[in-house]
Order: structure tokens, then sequence, then C-alpha cells
């Protein structure tokens, strides 16, 4: 499957740590399916197996600033600059709107976007319908079960789009559209146009928007995004005195492979291993995990992060089944300067670039606009049969908060 990066990658993308393998935590009360295999939808990147990749993205380079009038991204200066011009996200961002070209491209060869396509009825549950009218967002219809962890996804995922339309320098265009805010978001694979979290390689009508994660993920355990990027920043520590350990903390039902993970892993002083057990499949706040849970800050304390599925850049690529992360791992210690190597180009990549806020609002705003290039206008007013009196579609988004 192709998808955003996880919340469960953040840890070890905006820490300084070294990625064997890639994983998406999920949480007992989400649409998981095993055997999936995630990638990161803004580097359109497939895992191919047991290479090792340690280069920075190839197109990384934004303009540089030593020609005089010409603007390039700064970390330290625009992570949090949600206002971007879309010729800065393009200039900064290099490669992050590859998934959204490829469904642009996809539906020039189908048609348009339709009202059909945005209709939510066939989803049981976890799915928002919203729409864009003069700058102002309303919500339209949603479909949540009774657990609350859609219904947190789902605001998670306006207040992100609604930050993306109230930072915009340039009016973002009438759209109206659907999400899903299940993991898997077509499981019958029924092929509707409908925004998702991830996507298999054939389902191309799908498109692929910025995880919830990375405006909050409705859990204390992980917390708000910026959040987890400012404690993280004030409790990084040299990359020499981290743990000299894999660490690895996820739900075992999501993925078969992550039980070879734990069996390989298995009274290895080399590795911190575990899977967490969920105590109350219901819990929203955190209060059902058991103790052996860490924090997502925490993760940054081990030099070597294990994701199970995902990316093949910035990462020591392992087997599948993980027969060969010890190897990989005993390399790394003893090569302790290659490992810092490998962390410190995925700090610069990702951490410093990718997944920053501000690439986060540029994201959006792309998605927005590329959606309506291909799309229907969405109409503004509901008329009264009787009276004939009209009235705004929806809820505006502060009122439904």
């Amino acid at each position: 499957m192709t998808s955003p990066l996880p919340t469960s990658a953040i840890s070890s993308t905006i820490c300084q740590t070294v990625l064997p393998g890639e994983d998406h935590v999920t949480s007992p009360t989400d649409d998981s399916e095993p055997e999936n295999s995630y990638t990161s939808a803004e580097k359109a990147v497939i895992s191919k197996g047991a290479t090792t990749q340690t280069d920075a993205p190839t197109p990384s380079a934004a303009p540089s600033t030593h020609e005089e009038g010409q603007w390039s991204f700064n970390t330290t200066r625009d992570e949090r600059a949600y206002g971007l011009a879309a010729e800065q996200c393009d200039a900064a961002f290099p490669g992050l709107f590859t998934e959204i070209d490829r469904a642009v491209e996809y539906r020039k060869k189908v048609g348009k976007i339709t009202p059909d396509d945005v209709d939510i009825s066939w989803k049981d549950y976890g799915a928002v319908r919203a729409a864009i009218i003069n700058q102002q967002l309303y919500v339209l219809e949603t479909k949540f079960s009774g657990s609350g962890v859609g219904s947190l996804r789902g605001l998670s995922l306006l207040h992100a789009i609604h930050r993306a339309i109230i930072t915009s320098p340039s009016p973002i265009p009438n759209v109206e559209f659907s999400f899903s805010t299940t993991d898997i978001a077509d499981p019958k694979n029924l092929r509707h146009s409908i925004w998702a979290l991830t996507r298999t390689e054939e389902q191309e009508e799908k498109w692929l928007m910025s995880d919830f994660g990375y405006w909050s993920w409705p859990n204390d355990l992980v917390g708000s995004y910026e959040q987890i990027r400012r404690e993280i920043a004030i409790n990084e520590i040299d990359f020499a005195d981290k743990k000299k350990q894999v660490v690895w903390r996820g739900a075992l039902n999501t993925n078969a492979v992550r039980k070879n993970l734990l069996s390989i892993t298995a009274n290895k002083d080399w590795a911190d291993v575990e899977a967490m057990q969920w105590t109350d499949t219901n819990s929203t706040a955190g209060n059902g995990v058991t103790s052996n849970a860490i924090p997502i800050p925490g993760h940054c304390q081990y030099q070597f992060v294990i994701q199970t599925e995902g990316p093949s850049q910035n990462i020591v690529e392992v087997e599948t089944d993980f027969s060969d992360l010890e190897e990989k791992i005993t390399f790394l210690l003893q090569n302790p300067q290659e490992a810092q190597r490998i962390a410190k180009n995925g700090i610069d990549a990702f951490r410093d670039r990718y997944l920053t806020p501000a690439a986060q609002a540029c994201y959006w705003r792309r998605m927005l606009r590329s959606w309506a290039e291909v799309s229907f206008t969405p109409e503004e007013w509901e008329t009264d049969e009787t009276s004939g009196t009209r009235t705004i579609r929806g809820m505006p988004f502060e009122s439904f908060v």
C-alpha cells in the first residue's frame, strides 16, 4: 500500500535515529488489515527489499540564497510558515506533490469528479463530506462509529484543512470533497474516489491526503504533532549517547510480519521490542495502554527505531521477515559513524524539510487546488421547495467543532 507517512514514524523521522524499515502503529479500534505495506505519499517511495539507502532524496535542494532576491527554505525560520506561496512550496519541497499529480492525471484520463464521487452513503462509518465555499470550510455530512476514534481523526483532518485555508496567501477555489478516517478507506475495493490515508497501487482513484497525526493523534500518549516536535527538540541528546538498541512498540494485529519481528528480537541485548497491549479497546485518551508503551519523544533516546513497513530512503532496509535484522544492527553498532550519517540524512530530509508543519500546509493547499482542477463546482445553497428560502449547505467548521 501507499500512504502518507504514518504518525508512528514521527519519532524516527524527526529525531536523530536510524530506521530499519518503517512502522504504522494503529489503535485496536481502526480498520487495519494484515500484511499491508505502507509507504510515504509525500515521497511516493515503495519499499523494494533488502538494500541500504542512506542518501537524502535526490531533488532536495531548494533555490540558493546566494542568488540575489531568490528565496530558499530555512528550517529555523520557516518550519511553521503556514502561508508559503505555491512557488515557495514547489521550491522548498520538490517531490512532495508526486502523489497528487498522479491522481490529477488519472482523473484527466477517466473524466472529472462528479457529485456521485463524493457521496459517502456506501461507507458504514469513518467518513466526512465537506466543502469550501468562498474560503469558508463547511461540514456537510459525517459518519462515525461509537468508539470515538474516527471522530477525533476527522477533527484533526478538518483542523489541518482549515489552517491551510486561512493561512493561504491566495484564495482556495470552491470545492466539495469527502475523506475517510479509517486506515483502509475502501476495504471492498468499490473504487470510490475518496480522500484516503492509504491506497493499494491499483486503487488509482484514491487521493492520498496527509495523515491526521500531523495535526494531532487522538491519544495522550502521542499528542499534537507540533508538541511532539518541541519535546523531541528540547530532549535531544548526542547520537553517541543514545541507547545502543533498536526499539519498537506497536499492535500485532496490523501486519503479520510484526510477529516475526518479536521472534527475531526475543532476548537480544540489542533490542527493546515489545507488543503494546490495549486494556481498553475503546480508549482514545491513552489510559487503555499498558505500562510498556513509550511516548514518541522516548523513542528518540534510542539509536535505532524499527519500522515494520515503509519507505526505502534514509533508512537501513531489512528483509520483510527480519531475518537479516541482527546482521544489519551489528554492522551499525560496529560502525557508529555510518549509523550517525544515516540518521543525519533522515533529519535533513524529513524533520527539517518534508515533515515540517509548513510542508503539511503546502500539501493540503496543493491537494485542494488540484482537486478543484478536475472536479465539479459545488452548490452553495439549499432551497426549501415549499417556501423557496435558501440556506447555506452544511455547518461552518467553527460551529461544528
